[in-house]
């Protein structure tokens, strides 16, 4: 049998020396062994993290969205989840189907609230598709998920609010699989946490409107490796907890 020995002869073991290369057993690094945040960090401790970071941000966009009324599209998102139509002239509009008509006298503001609300009983979905037909340019899902969320939880202003702020946060899971993707398991906290407190974030996620829901359709036809690379010079993932949240953003607008 040969044995291994230096240049003057002696078993580099004994000799306080290296090993060979056969014998060297390479150390087992963060990403074989899946560590998923740092160095020293369960998995479930990393999820643990997201989850806090996830209701953070729900507190702030329930902060925020609380402060302020309903401007006119967030009205019209309403009215037309509820089955009613705004926004045609009188002499096309049909009362029994929910039309707003305009009166020809003064009449009290809850005349115009019930616009806003469900009718008794309740309007069917085919009479929110035909709001949303007549007088939308966008497809009627928006309105039909809107329709089933305000049918469980009322039609205030703050109900309606929280449809887009549960859009939002329903994207975390979207941004750390493109962060994972990019840029390792050390990506995820960071592009999670800027995402979900980036002020377009926050103005997306508490606004009435279709916007919210967007990202997640928008993730499936943008390549934020390709997309973003250019502009980075191609080092993705040196960047990543800031290009993730940019890709989140670019995919509201993909749609």
């Amino acid at each position: 049998m040969n044995e291994v020995t230096n240049s003057d002869g002696r078993d580099p073991a004994v000799a306080g020396g290296r090993p060979p290369t056969s014998a060297r057993i390479a150390a087992p690094s963060n990403q074989s062994i899946g560590i998923p945040i740092h160095e020293g960090t369960s998995r479930y401790q990393g999820l643990w993290l997201i989850l806090a970071i996830a209701c953070l941000a729900a507190f702030v966009d329930v902060v925020v969205a609380s402060r302020s009324g309903l401007w006119g599209d967030e009205i019209l998102s309403l009215a037309k989840a509820t089955g009613h139509r705004l926004d045609q002239a009188n002499h096309v509009a049909d009362p029994n189907q929910g039309d707003f008509v305009e009166p020809d006298h003064p009449v009290s503001a809850n005349e115009f609230r019930r616009y806003l609300r469900h009718d008794h009983p309740f309007a069917g979905p085919g009479r929110v598709i035909r709001a949303v037909l007549f007088s939308e340019a966008h497809p009627p899902l928006y309105f039909l998920l809107l329709y089933a969320w305000t049918m469980a939880l009322g039609t205030s202003d703050i109900a309606l609010r929280l449809f887009s702020v549960a859009c939002l946060l329903a994207c975390l899971p979207f941004v750390a699989s493109i962060a994972r993707r990019l840029g390792g398991n050390r990506a995820v906290l960071p592009s999670c946490a800027l995402f979900a407190f980036s002020p377009l974030t926050i103005y997306f996620a508490t606004e009435g409107r279709m916007y919210s829901p967007a990202p997640p359709r928008g993730r499936r036809k943008f390549d934020p490796e390709r997309s973003l690379g250019p502009f980075v010079g191609g080092r993705i993932s040196d960047t990543t907890p800031f290009c993730v949240p940019v890709a989140g953003h670019r995919g509201m607008a993909a749609d």
